[in-house]
């Protein structure tokens, strides 16, 4: 086992101690992907981006781009855990200045790295480069751990700086990234929790000594929904049990699940469905976008991490019993296609019908956006047409034990129809932002893969939700 604790070893152990101990211990617990390569370049190429633009903008002078003051190191650059989406979470630090280890219990160390440090009047300023849109608190936490590393060696920190991204920028051609990265000052923010610093590095290390049966016996699981860890264990029927033992306050929702859990039967609010049923209007769409995110924007008129429609899957029933017919639809990736996008999806949804799409507020903002992009206003008339059907499922008024606690569409579809995504080249929204990002900048040569094919594989991923869609509505149908 590697016994050095970096910035993002003490990161992951702050979100997850669990998965802290699964990842220095080389151990998968079912979330091992065999696109960790494709991970870890696309990360680095976001790593390379940010310090370059960082560097340049620097290099030129403070009224010439990212308005930020001194220097990134020579290798400096952010980090970032991969996570695929507006505010993505910290990540690592990149190049820049590595503090002396520091020794932890069970023959653990700590080594912190920042990516630009300087001196001052009364020790020295330390910096982070991150792409994220906001100060989140995992990056105060980096920043607690990196001055606790740093002054433990006995390098006093006087500043604490953290360099990310505004969200306020939006890009347009040849504006040189001007106004991309902001900056804020740490320093309160960290020396509220760097007392905890160490006590948190002392449970990591005495943590990762445990036995895997010793672990899930004394660490709870997160209960992030997306940690790879704990997805299986963030359900728990013994935790709902334990809540209402408590006499905790259970919501409606979740003591429909403690009481499926405890009977093993389903169950189903027919009225709910009968009503969500009879507001369909023929001919039914079911629609799903595919949408792409990256922390520079590349399009115009662009965010860092807003997301951006490339792909839609529509299936379509023109009357009930009527057999859906199909269309998907990608936008070339080395191109911004956005209005012809919106153009076809427009021509293929018409003026009348229902369109069926699972969380409406994402899909509503999608469409405003390629409408935008296209510079029509026609996306109210589609935006009024949408029914969601995650409300459902959401609320509760349909709940299967097979779903363990969650409304997502591949749960649902799962619990329905006994069936996932697992046998798709592509079985999520992380891989496919992964995927198309290099469709758009190039794959790295290592990855030997064929644009065209992965192309078709988004779509075929895009399209699986809108066939669990009309699945779950024949379910639906059949039941009442």
């Amino acid at each position: 086992m590697d016994r050095i604790l970096t910035n993002q070893d003490f990161l992951t152990g702050i979100r997850c101690v669990r998965q802290l101990w699964y990842r220095k211990n080389g151990r998968s617990n079912g979330s091992a992907s065999g696109d960790g390569a494709l991970y870890a370049a696309y990360e680095g190429e976001q790593r390379e981006r940010l310090a370059n633009l960082h560097e340049d903008a620097n290099a030129a002078g403070p009224d010439a781009g990212a308005g930020t003051n001194g220097a990134a190191g020579p290798d400096g650059g952010a980090g970032t855990n991969g996570a695929a989406g507006t505010d993505a979470g910290a990540g690592t630090g990149g190049g820049g200045q590595v503090a002396p280890a520091i020794a932890l219990p069970g023959g653990f160390s700590a080594r912190a790295q920042a990516d630009d440090v300087w001196e001052t009047n009364s020790g020295c300023g330390v910096s982070i480069l991150r792409p994220v849109t906001s100060v989140k608190k995992t990056v105060v936490w980096e920043a607690a751990f990196i001055r606790h590393v740093f002054e433990t060696s006995g390098v006093r920190v006087s500043e604490t700086v953290l360099r990310y991204l505004s969200k306020a920028y939006r890009r347009t051609a040849h504006d040189g990234y001007g106004g991309l990265i902001t900056e804020a000052d740490l320093g309160n923010r960290v020396r509220a929790l760097a007392e905890a610093v160490p006590r948190r590095l002392e449970d990591m290390a005495e943590a990762l000594l445990l036995s895997e049966a010793e672990l899930n016996k004394r660490v709870e699981p997160c209960g992030r929904r997306d940690c790879p860890a704990c997805s299986q264990a963030r359900f728990s029927e013994e935790r709902l049990e334990r809540q209402a033992e408590n006499g905790e306050e259970l919501s409606r929702e979740k003591q429909i699940q403690l009481e499926v859990s405890r009977t093993g039967r389903p169950h189903i609010d027919r009225k709910a469905v009968e009503t969500f049923l009879e507001s369909l209007e023929y001919p039914v769409f079911f629609l799903d976008f595919e949408a792409y995110s990256e922390a520079i924007p590349t399009m115009d008129g662009v965010s860092p991490w807003e997301h951006i429609p490339v792909i839609y899957s529509l299936h379509r029933v023109v009357r009930p019993g009527a057999e859906p017919t199909h269309v998907a639809y990608a936008a070339q990736p080395r191109v911004d296609e956005r209005a012809e996008l919106f153009s076809h999806l427009s021509g293929q949804l018409g003026k009348e019908g229902s369109i069926v799409v699972y969380g409406k507020s994402f899909e509503r903002r999608m469409i405003e956006r390629l409408a935008g992009a296209s510079g029509v206003e026609c996306s109210q008339e589609i935006a009024a047409r949408l029914v969601d059907l995650s409300g459902l499922f959401a609320r509760c008024h349909y709940y299967r034990p097979e779903q363990r606690g969650s409304a997502s569409l591949k749960a649902v579809y799962r619990a329905v129809a006994g069936e996932d995504y697992d046998a798709l080249f592509i079985s999520d929204g992380r891989q496919a932002n992964v995927y198309y990002y290099f469709l758009r900048h190039g794959f790295p040569m290592a990855h030997d893969l064929d644009p065209s094919q992965v192309l078709e594989e988004l779509k075929r991923y895009c399209s699986q939700d809108t066939e669990a869609m009309v699945r779950i509505v024949d379910h639906l149908k059949e039941i009442v």
